[in-house]
């Protein structure tokens, strides 16, 4: 491909990053037309529509706040002629606050970031209780070891001073307003708790 026409397809994505941006719903992320401000993201861009590299995604990676950089991933169709490679055709931008590109990895493989270390998953992390799931919806509670843990409340409770039961929501709300005729309690108001109920 000559150079006038990889041009033409970087003027053209420029100005669909600049048509995104104008949107309101915008489908790239706002550092993308940052990222193109800048040569060496520009000549990256140049070379692979050279070759006849069709750009697919453009994507923002996490933002670090510990370094105060963004990340921006430029994703490419392989090669014509690599065809049969596994590898894939990336690289990573890393700006700054102001928009400023200060670092670029070509090439980049976002599948596995860091080589020494195994690949990232192809979906999100689960939470450890779904990656671990319960049988406790299955788990059926026998009387005798509920009526163990009723005993050991009931206990507590009377050492507490409280009558026989299970008390909720101690809460109380001993808020007063003055008002022109007085003081006027809110503990019956809207704002307070209700009353302690005292289950027996």
């Amino acid at each position: 491909m000559s150079t006038e026409q990889s041009s033409a397809h970087l003027r053209k994505l420029i100005e669909s990053v600049k048509a995104d941006w104008r949107g309101t719903h915008r489908k790239l992320p706002d550092p993308a037309i940052f990222a193109l401000q800048d040569e060496r993201v520009v000549a990256a861009i140049e070379s692979r529509f050279a070759s006849g590299v069709r750009l697919t995604d453009i994507r923002q990676l996490e933002y670090n706040f510990a370094t105060g950089l963004n990340a921006l991933v430029f994703d490419f169709d392989r090669a014509a002629d690599d065809l049969a490679s596994l590898a894939t055709d990336a690289f990573l931008v890393l700006l700054n606050g102001d928009g400023a590109v200060v670092a670029l990895v070509d090439p980049f493989d976002p599948v596995q970031p860091n080589k020494y270390v195994p690949p990232l998953p192809t979906t999100g992390e689960q939470p450890f209780v779904l990656e671990r799931p319960s049988a406790t919806d299955t788990v059926a509670f026998e009387d005798a070891a509920v009526g163990q843990a009723e005993a050991r409340a009931r206990a507590f409770m009377s050492r507490l001073g409280v009558v026989d039961g299970l008390l909720i929501n101690t809460t109380w709300c001993d808020y007063a307003t003055h008002t022109p005729v007085g003081w006027k309690s809110d503990r019956t108001s809207d704002d307070c708790a209700p009353i302690d109920t005292i289950l027996t």
